[in-house]
């Protein structure tokens, strides 16, 4: 006897509209615990990289965010969402919903014995079961693109076919880009000093101090890494390390006191830095207009005069 495969039933105008509505608020709960720094990484899983994250700061940022996940789900999921064991139950309603899934860790995830705290390689759970653990790894399926990501992805191509046909841009562009990555190289320069600057001087005091302290977050976007602007706790650090600040203390103020004494130092300093700039931006513009043949003359000399227009006043 043959049996038939059964197509899935089709669904009325009211379900599809309901169906739509569940994806746009677990999507928009994920948003939620997106925003607020939920950690994922790459793994691979059956053939594929897959963003994950782990089970126990899934919870934490439930908990913390209760009211607007409450919010956002308050058509889809009537249970409470107020005491400690009302969290994995809510978690647990994800996974019944498909939207999140459950993974295991892969054959490679130790490394002499000891468990990777982020595995490299993740496999699908064994058994179908739809109980949160906050040990495991979970993974959003069905997670909606930003509408920028397009965009985004485009300007990224657009990008690198740009780089690869920099050889025949115009020079007027070239130039620019020069000019463009030398001020930018002097902006993230000038941040490094200040934050480094900022960081010992409150220091001293028994601060820790950072000004964006994610600029080097190896996880954070170009954006992200300038988020917050500043952090800050107090050290309590030991009498021995207060020694150590006082003796700081007194080394900055003796070299503050000597630099006052010889106030040319600091012009001294000021004409070197503005030597160094003014060299390395005279040495990308001769790489630029270095070949510039015989027929180009009158247009290397427009520009050279251009040049030193800009730079006369530096």
């Amino acid at each position: 006897m043959s049996h038939r495969h059964q197509p899935p039933p089709t669904l009325t105008k009211e379900q599809q509209e309901k169906r739509d509505r569940l994806i746009d608020a677990l999507n928009q709960v994920a948003k939620i615990l997106q925003d607020d720094d939920l950690k994922c990484k790459d793994a691979k899983c059956m053939n594929r990289f897959v963003s994950f994250f782990r089970g126990k700061q899934l919870l934490e940022l439930i908990e913390k965010n209760s009211d607007k996940v409450k919010s956002a789900m308050s058509e889809f999921y009537k249970g409470e969402l107020e005491a400690p064991d009302d969290y994995p139950k809510f978690l647990s309603f994800l996974l019944h919903t498909g939207f999140m899934v459950k993974l295991e860790r892969g054959e490679d995830s130790e490394i002499d014995g000891k468990k990777l705290k982020w595995p490299k390689k993740l496999n699908p759970p064994r058994s179908q079961a739809m109980t949160f653990e906050k040990m495991s790894f979970y993974s959003w399926r069905g997670l909606k693109k930003p509408k920028m990501a397009s965009f985004l992805t485009f300007g990224i191509v657009f990008a690198v076919i740009a780089a690869c046909l920099f050889p025949v841009w115009p020079l007027q562009l070239k130039i620019g880009l020069w000019y463009l990555s030398v001020f930018l190289l002097l902006i993230m320069t000038a941040i490094i000093i200040v934050r480094l600057i900022l960081y010992i001087v409150i220091w001293i005091f028994g601060f820790d101090f950072w000004l964006f302290p994610d600029l080097f977050h190896e996880e954070k976007g170009p954006i992200e890494s300038f988020k917050p602007l500043f952090c800050g706790e107090y050290r309590g650090d030991s009498w021995t390390m207060m020694f150590g600040r006082l003796m700081l203390l007194g080394i900055l103020v003796a070299a503050g006191y000597q630099v006052g004494q010889e106030p040319e130092t600091i012009t001294d300093f000021t004409d070197a830095s503005y030597d160094t700039i003014n060299d390395i931006v005279d040495w990308g513009y001769l790489k630029l207009t270095d070949g510039l043949n015989s027929t180009d003359v009158t247009m290397k000399d427009q520009y050279k005069r251009h040049y030193e227009e800009l730079t006369k006043d530096l």
